[in-house]
């Protein structure tokens, strides 16, 4: 392109705009992650709480009461499900204890979304394992 067809737009920019990371910078970022790791592995939230509810469920005891609640959760229609779910979640919320936690994982485990469900066993898989 030559000069004559250059047009300079009333927008543009009056002076050239400062690069943040120029070479010098990004290398000095580079070196500084490797010599500062995080002490932990970099995950999603949800597999974060799968794996802390499958640790609730792996130290339970699942006894004929277990196997019976279950049972009767697949019973129940998907909003009877949902009810027991809220209630379980409100009073894991309020009163913070890990039975509650463990009541509320195992019924996610047993009537959650798929993506729930599947976190949490491929948690616990990872448990067993």
């Amino acid at each position: 392109m030559s000069a004559s067809n250059v047009v300079k737009l009333p927008t543009a920019s009056p002076r050239k705009v400062q690069q943040r990371y120029n070479r010098e910078s990004r290398a000095e970022m580079a070196r500084l992650r490797t010599e500062t790791q995080w002490p932990h592995k970099a995950e999603p939230p949800t597999i974060r709480i799968g794996r802390k509810r499958a640790e609730l469920i792996s130290r339970m005891d699942t006894g004929p009461d277990y196997l019976i609640l279950m049972a009767i959760l697949g019973v129940l229609t998907p909003g009877q499900q949902l009810e027991v779910r809220k209630a379980l979640t409100a009073w894991a919320t309020v009163r913070k204890g890990e039975m509650y936690e463990q009541a509320l994982a195992s019924v996610i485990s047993h009537v959650g979304s798929f993506g729930e469900r599947f976190d949490i066993q491929r948690a616990l898989d990872e448990v067993r394992s």
